[in-house]
């Protein structure tokens, strides 16, 4: 245990495991602890090497915090620097959350950097905090969009990870049973829930029994598995053959968009008729159109998906 006792500076306590004798070689050492003594200009501590007898040194202060942006997408971490003369250190550390890598490369170049938005209202300590940038404000038009129209899980981060490929062998078949495929979908989705809201250990794989069902039932969820970081194996025969996913909560997630949204946003887009452009009627007499109407699509190759034999490794 620690000493514990008084130190000389009569601010600190020895900090060494329990000895014999004095805390200190004598009595003129000086502490070495940091003053814990809260700093006029900010909240917080001195930090220095203990000084007892004297004011704090008026420095700016070497504490990290953290600047958001108004919505919290962007976090940024920068020194305090507050002091007495502190409105050219939060001019500094202004600059700096704006790349200021940018602005001395444009400085070097010869080009001018505009500095007015640098004002001293908002260098205040209670104002400091990161501009919304596009991505920014694209999201939050997203999020209004997501309400309006009543969807409940969008993906409102344009930088997010790009949308999951499903097998088209799980599409199809999701197209035809939709039903079927939304309650897997949904049991699925619970059980990793459940799994990420767990208690105990990261590593510590957890399973889930699907009730007996159809060979092309068993299939969607092996292929759908992966997608929410499960494994899946197929146990028993016919009829009691059933499928049983694992997974630990280190590995568990959702995907950015799950399989029903999927289908439900292609609805959509189906259901939008695309606008069509006319050509121009310069060149042709009046109230005609000049050749026959073209539309050129541009031609994508098809590209072949692997298709997971389940069969093979006896997994259907």
């Amino acid at each position: 245990m620690p000493c514990g006792k008084d130190l000389p500076c009569g601010r600190h306590k020895c900090l060494k495991l329990c000895h014999r004798g004095a805390c200190t070689d004598s009595l003129a050492q000086q502490c070495r602890q940091p003053c814990q003594t809260p700093r006029k200009y900010c909240s917080h501590v001195c930090g220095e090497t203990c000084h007892v007898g004297s004011e704090c040194p008026d420095i700016p202060c070497k504490a990290e915090v953290v600047l958001t942006c108004k919505c919290g997408r962007m976090k940024e971490r920068v020194l305090c620097g507050a002091s007495s003369s502190g409105i050219m250190q939060q001019a500094f550390h202004k600059i700096l959350s704006k790349d200021l890598g940018a602005k001395i490369r444009d400085l070097q170049s010869g080009h001018s950097v505009s500095l007015g938005r640098v004002s001293l209202a908002s260098l205040s300590r209670d104002k400091d905090s990161l501009d919304c940038d596009e991505v920014c404000a694209q999201i939050e038009r997203n999020r209004t969009l997501a309400e309006a129209l009543g969807i409940t899980s969008p993906v409102l981060d344009p930088l997010e990870s790009p949308l999951p490929k499903y097998p088209s062998t799980l599409l199809d078949q999701a197209r035809r049973d939709t039903a079927v495929a939304a309650s897997l979908e949904e049991e699925l989705k619970s059980f990793v829930d459940s799994v990420m809201k767990s208690q105990g250990p990261g590593d510590q794989a957890r399973r889930h029994k699907f009730q007996p069902m159809a060979n092309h039932e068993r299939r969607m969820v092996h292929e759908l598995a992966p997608h929410y970081g499960c494994d899946s194996l197929s146990y028993d025969s016919e009829p009691l053959r059933h499928v049983t996913v694992s997974t630990k909560k280190c590995r568990a997630k959702f995907p950015t968009l799950s399989l029903m949204k999927m289908l439900d946003k292609e609805r959509l887009k189906v259901a939008t008729p695309t606008p069509v452009n006319l050509p121009s009627e310069r060149g042709s007499s009046p109230g005609k159109i000049s050749g026959p109407l073209e539309i050129e699509r541009t031609k994508t190759p098809a590209v072949r998906e692997p298709v997971t034999d389940y069969f093979a490794d006896n997994l259907s």
